[in-house]
């Protein structure tokens, strides 16, 4: 149960976290987890906008994720 951040993915070549949203009672609890469990790794969200072309449909969302920039 919960989100997971990999740093990279064999075939999308980039940085996702992603969620099985069967774990979650809804969307939005699962997207809060998983930007607490990405920030947590030193990762930063991508805009949401950004994220329909890896939402599988299959119960799962895979967010793409950028490193927190350095102050």
């Amino acid at each position: 149960m919960g989100a997971s951040v990999d740093t990279y993915t064999s075939d999308l070549r980039m940085p996702l976290a992603s969620v099985n949203l069967g774990d979650y009672s809804n969307r939005t609890e699962a997207v809060r987890e998983t930007v607490r469990t990405a920030t947590d790794n030193g990762w930063v969200l991508a805009p949401e906008h950004q994220w329909s072309d890896f939402d599988c449909g299959g119960g799962e969302i895979h967010i793409p994720i950028h490193a927190r920039p350095k102050h």
